[in-house]
């Protein structure tokens, strides 16, 4: 199993804590950042396929390639811009909204609504709620993560091929 596939968070939280941060809110947690955790992965192995690219640059093959770069353009292009939106759009004003909500509570129960509120906000607006939208920001990360894969081998294997013929 991938790191990214098993990404799980463990916290043991004290009382009275434990009645605002409670195992649900641990589990939005745990989905947000495992989310996350896959969208970076999914961008490195694109920035590995893009270094890759550069590299072939020198061979002037670009012309038989330009719909892979294309490609990988498009979907590093889509995988950066999510993940700005989701941490910068997303997560961080609704995390400073929360903060400044926080100074006017007066009862846990007012800091639990918060906290509840805060979480569900996140998960709605990182796209995370509709099992339709998820299934197809999935479909997108492994299909550029397996694209990004197939370029690296192939790049790799080319590239070995090519120096072992110049051994001989």
């Amino acid at each position: 199993m991938k790191v990214y596939e098993s990404f799980t968070l463990k916290y043991n939280v004290q009382w009275p804590l434990s009645l605002v941060i409670s195992k649900k809110a641990i589990n939005k947690y745990q989905l947000i950042f495992r989310h996350l955790l896959f969208q970076k992965y999914v961008e490195t192995s694109l920035e590995k396929a893009w270094s890759i690219h550069q590299s072939t640059k020198e061979c002037k093959i670009q012309g038989m390639f330009s719909q892979t770069y294309r490609t990988r353009h498009k979907m590093l292009q889509f995988c950066k811009n999510y993940l700005y939106y989701v941490l910068f759009e997303v997560l961080e004003p609704n995390f400073l909204r929360f903060k400044k909500n926080l100074l006017q509570v007066k009862t846990i129960d007012e800091i639990i609504v918060l906290h509840n509120n805060f979480l569900d906000q996140c998960l709605n607006e990182c796209l995370l709620t509709n099992q339709k939208i998820h299934g197809i920001l999935n479909h997108i990360n492994s299909r550029s993560h397996f694209f990004s894969r197939v370029i690296v081998r192939f790049f790799s294997s080319s590239s070995k091929q090519y120096d072992g013929a110049d051994g001989d």
